[in-house]
């Protein structure tokens, strides 16, 4: 698999959408670039990011995929 990116996601609707419809979430797995617009607060669930590079994410933990 060859990934791909770069288009600034907002990641702000995923995190709004969960709040209102799953409120009792334990866990997020993010699979993204990492280059988009983040929340301006941390979820109160886990949330790790998976990503293809390191990237400078403002909250949450961090995974790599190759």
């Amino acid at each position: 698999i060859k990934f791909r990116g770069r288009g600034g996601t907002d990641f702000r609707p995923v995190f709004k959408q969960i709040e209102k419809e799953n409120p009792k979430t334990k866990l997020l797995l993010f699979f993204t670039d990492g280059n988009g617009t983040y929340p301006d607060k941390p979820p109160k669930y886990r949330l790790i990011w998976c990503l293809v590079e390191d990237y400078n994410v403002p909250f949450g933990e961090k995974i790599f995929i190759k």
